[in-house]
């Protein structure tokens, strides 16, 4: 992380030099959007997909992104092309600006990270993971936003119920993991939620993947009284890809054969 080329406005910095000021509204106040995504041999999985999204989400928060997608593009292939590990995690950054009075945004800093990539123990994809529900909802779940309070915060009740993710729960329904989105089997179709989440480019992936496999699938809301129902569930993420979940709070999900 420390050895590699990172881009900060203009400028190729090592990790010890990617810095922000502590004025900054998105260290103030954690006002500001990202993306992230995997390189796999030095390709990028889905770049235009998640360039479109962080775009997205920089407009939906009023942050002026001066560079255009092209010029984007231009700076992640020069960037895996100068660190030497061709497998990496990128994260695009836009932060808020440096504030005057705490609560005012003002010209962004934009940052792109290349990360070498660190694989979750493989005992999660071959045993499965325990998740535990989070009673809440993203505000603006739209955007991808700096703002991982809820999620940090229930991770550590994850931690100590050694629960591997949190998904948010809010009126009986069921949305999306703090880092993931969810999957569920009921009746032999994959279910998925519809509504008030993260517009999720692997979750998008995976409904391709499942429908050329002639598998079905039902975007749709996912209530807590269902999780009894689940054959079989997982979540996925650009950095997990898909992970299988054996154990959501103390029900365990019995089709998924150890």
């Amino acid at each position: 992380m420390l050895k590699n080329l990172h881009y900060l406005n203009g400028k190729w910095v090592r990790g010890k030099d990617l810095k922000i000021s502590a004025f900054d509204i998105t260290f103030l106040r954690g006002y500001g959007c990202f993306d992230v995504f995997r390189v796999y041999n030095k390709k990028p999985f889905m770049l235009n997909d998640h360039i479109q999204r962080f775009v997205k989400s920089s407009r939906i928060l009023g942050l002026k992104l001066k560079l255009g997608k092209k010029d984007i593009q231009k700076i992640i292939y020069k960037g895996i092309k100068i660190n030497k590990n061709s497998e990496l995690i990128v994260k695009m950054i836009l932060t808020g600006g440096i504030s005057q009075d705490g609560l005012s945004i003002s010209q962004p800093t934009f940052i792109v990270e290349f990360l070498d990539y660190k694989p979750w123990p493989e005992i999660f994809y071959r045993k499965g993971i325990k998740v535990i529900t989070f009673r809440s909802q993203r505000f603006l779940p739209e955007v991808k936003s700096t703002n991982y309070f809820q999620t940090v915060y229930a991770l550590k009740k994850a931690k100590k119920e050694k629960a591997q993710e949190i998904i948010f729960c809010w009126d009986n329904k069921i949305y999306e993991g703090g880092t993931s989105s969810f999957f569920a089997n009921i009746n032999n179709k994959l279910i998925t939620p519809q509504k008030d989440i993260l517009p999720s480019i692997t979750k998008k992936a995976v409904i391709q993947l499942a429908k050329k496999l002639h598998i079905e699938v039902k975007e749709r809301d996912v209530f807590l009284s269902e999780i009894k129902n689940f054959k079989e569930a997982f979540i996925c993420s650009s950095t997990r890809e898909i992970m299988p979940v054996v154990k959501i709070e103390k029900l365990i999900l019995k089709n998924f054969y150890l």
